[in-house]
């Protein structure tokens, strides 16, 4: 009920006297502090500008298609190894008119954030409220970290907030105009889908709202909009189909590393929570804008919001379900645009205006980790206990936009790290492949012809569909190479020892390196995907 008036009156008849000051404030740089308050995101964005590892194992994959060989990880096999497909494809399109994989991946990451407070400001009842969005915004670690990064993040903020905004348009769209709200829905979460699938679990619900609200209001589904949302659903049908032929595999070769570890559920799951609380820790605002977008939603008692808010909690348990990451506050970045997004739509009373606003300023001030203290010389290498870390602090020394512009003016590689000498070494000799943990900067600056094997398996198969033994950190989960793997792909043929493992890569050259359309192919297709026996 108290959040109910806060976030529907127009204003409150008295207000203490700092309250009247602060607002008058804010009303009199109305024209003046949305722009300044954008331009100050933007900045942040770029100062605490980075690239990860991971973001390299999609910039080798680009640079195996641009020469020819598949967009795949080692020039030998064909394994997906980006778990973005759209984003991909919006890196192939910028690698059309450059080759600096930073700088594409940079651009593309400000295009989608400017994007997306396009989307929001067309989202928020006035620009005063926008402005304070922005501000709850900027002052995320995890959303500003993750705006750059090389990652998929930014393109996921700008789908998150579409979402929203088509959502808000069909609840407020007259029934004439509902089927095309509909129909623009259903675009946006096949978009969204393509982009990440898990995506699905924070939008899945709303869209199913709308989805049953305008058939239970036809009286039952109406032939040309399921024959337009079929047409929306190809999209992700159409690339998973494309995986099948092309991988082998339905979904990326990294879901298989990570569902095939046999770590039970029971010991991901505190991991998954640990997550939270270091998010807790390093970035309080996120889940505490989240949990508030959640109690608004819900307060509301309106059917889209409500739905919305189930989205989220579905969204949280999953990120908990798969034990969370090893980066902090990345798969928290979608729910919280989606939350800010939801919190925006809604009108605010002046009083919480002004309270939101002051207590934005405060934080600032007073929080460690908050973006605006990032400068240059930023390190934080510290790892939690549940394997967690602050993956900008690791590598800003090496990667930062800082370090990528020194990089130019002294003609050197970027990023400034030690993986990217050993690699171009690498590339000099004669070896044909190496064993490396840690394969995105690395195999990026090798030769595209040599072979880099993952022990982690993310990029490999094989060991994609061994069991993790020992230790392990959540997001490394290392596996032991069998006995004979690394001459199996130095004289390409399978020397494997174990007898059942010897089956099993049997299978995978035909699936990975054997011709597409081949009978024995389909065969080894149908026996892994679906557990049936194969015989060779």
């Amino acid at each position: 009920m108290v959040l109910d008036v806060f976030f529907n009156e127009a204003a409150v008849p008295a207000h203490p006297k700092w309250r009247v000051h602060v607002a008058r404030m804010i009303q009199g740089g109305q024209s003046a502090l949305p722009v300044l308050v954008g331009l100050a995101a933007f900045v942040l964005i770029l100062t605490n500008g980075w690239m990860s590892d991971d973001s390299y194992i999609t910039f080798r994959s680009v640079e195996q298609l641009f020469a020819g060989n598949g967009p795949r990880w080692n020039p030998h096999e064909r394994v997906q190894v980006f778990t973005h497909p759209l984003w991909f494809g919006g890196l192939c399109l910028l690698r059309l008119l450059m080759t600096d994989a930073c700088l594409i991946a940079v651009t593309l990451s400000l295009l989608c954030s400017v994007a997306t407070a396009v989307i929001l400001k067309r989202i928020a009842i006035s620009s005063t409220i926008w402005t304070v969005a922005i501000g709850i915004l900027a002052s995320s670690k995890a959303v500003i970290d993750f705006s750059t990064s090389g990652l998929e993040n930014p393109m996921t903020h700008l789908l998150c907030a579409g979402f929203v905004l088509t959502l808000m348009n069909f609840v407020h769209a007259l029934p004439g105009e509902r089927h095309r709200q509909l129909v623009r829905l259903s675009w946006v979460l096949a978009l969204a889908s393509t982009l990440r699938l898990d995506l699905v679990t924070l939008l899945g619900i709303p869209y199913l709202w709308a989805l049953g609200t305008q058939v239970w209001q036809d009286g039952g589904m109406r032939a040309g909009l399921l024959r337009r949302i079929l047409m929306a659903a190809c999209l992700p049908l159409l690339w998973t189909i494309f995986s099948l032929v092309y991988y082998g595999f339905p979904v990326p070769n990294t879901a298989y590393a990570k569902l095939g570890s046999g770590i039970p559920t029971a010991e991901l799951v505190p991991h998954g929570v640990a997550y939270l609380l270091n998010s807790v820790r390093l970035d309080p605002i996120t889940l505490f804008t989240v949990i508030l977008s959640i109690g608004i939603c819900i307060a509301s008692r309106c059917g889209a919001y409500l739905a919305a808010a189930f989205g989220m909690v579905v969204n949280l348990a999953y990120v908990i379900r798969v034990g969370g990451d090893f980066m902090s506050g990345r798969f928290l970045t979608a729910v919280m645009v989606t939350a800010v997004a939801l919190l925006v739509s809604r009108r605010w009373s002046r009083s919480l205006t002004v309270t939101v606003f002051c207590a934005l300023i405060a934080y600032n001030i007073i929080a460690p980790c908050v973006p605006w203290r990032t400068d240059a010389g930023y390190i934080d290498k510290e790892i939690d206990k549940s394997g967690v870390a602050d993956e900008k602090g690791y590598y800003f020394q090496h990667s930062s936009l800082w370090q990528y512009v020194a990089s130019k003016s002294e003609g050197t590689p970027f990023p400034k790290i030690i993986w990217v000498r050993d690699a171009i070494d690498f590339g000099k000799s004669n070896y044909i492949a190496t064993v490396m943990p840690a394969i995105g900067i690395f195999g990026y600056y090798v030769r595209l012809d040599q072979i880099v094997i993952d022990p982690m398996a993310l990029s490999d198969p094989l060991l994609a569909r061994m069991p993790v033994t020992g230790r392990w950190r959540i997001g490394h989960m290392l596996r032991e190479l069998p006995l004979g793997y690394t001459e199996s792909i130095a004289n390409n043929s399978n020397q494997i020892v174990d007898p059942e493992l010897h089956r099993l890569y049997d299978q995978l050259i035909l699936i990975t390196r054997g011709p597409l359309f081949t009978w024995g192919r389909w065969q080894a297709i149908a026996a892994l995907n679906l557990g049936l026996s194969f015989a060779k």
